[in-house]
């Protein structure tokens, strides 16, 4: 997956699975650098399509940092389809470059009778500085980008230039 700093981005979490699995909990580890959104204290993690519309989910932050997602059908009703994404992951990535390492942790799985332990997952994320067309560097593509750039061949460098978001044709 790729990202570029100082942006929000959608991460979906996907599983492929044998058999019908009607619940699952996991603990989410994000790198210094990169958080997880919240609105109204709630942490942007939302189901992604393959729940029934009895499933429902939970997250808290845990005392190591991680955030758990519980996810639990309180009628046993099993995810739709054997593969896919469960849930998405809304992230904030800062003002950062690189890569990073996203940690799914305690992944347990349930069947209607039984816990299915899953071993770690992890996601890389790569991020770049800058974003191709955002010659401003103000982390937006807009009519400005395009004046900017018409500025620089004309040969008025502007106050913010960055050369590496104009040069779009790389």
């Amino acid at each position: 997956v790729e990202s570029y700093s100082n942006t929000i981005f959608t991460m979906p979490v996907k599983m492929v699975n044998k058999g019908e699995i009607v619940g699952f909990q996991c603990d989410i580890v994000v790198p210094d650098g990169i958080s997880i959104t919240t609105t109204n204290n709630r942490f942007d993690i939302t189901l992604a399509g393959r729940e029934s519309e009895t499933h429902e989910i939970m997250t808290q932050k845990q005392p190591d940092g991680s955030i758990r997602v519980l996810v639990y059908s309180a009628y046993n009703e099993a995810f739709t389809g054997t593969e896919g994404a469960l849930f998405n992951i809304n992230l904030n990535v800062g003002d950062v470059n690189g890569s990073y390492e996203i940690i799914i942790k305690n992944i347990y799985l349930s069947s209607i009778t039984t816990e299915i332990p899953v071993p770690n997952a992890v996601a890389s994320i790569g991020v770049i500085k800058y974003r191709k067309g955002d010659a401003n560097g103000d982390g937006r593509l807009s009519i400005v980008d395009l004046t900017s750039t018409a500025q620089y061949i004309m040969g008025i460098i502007p106050a913010t230039f960055v050369f590496s978001s104009a040069d779009i044709n790389d």
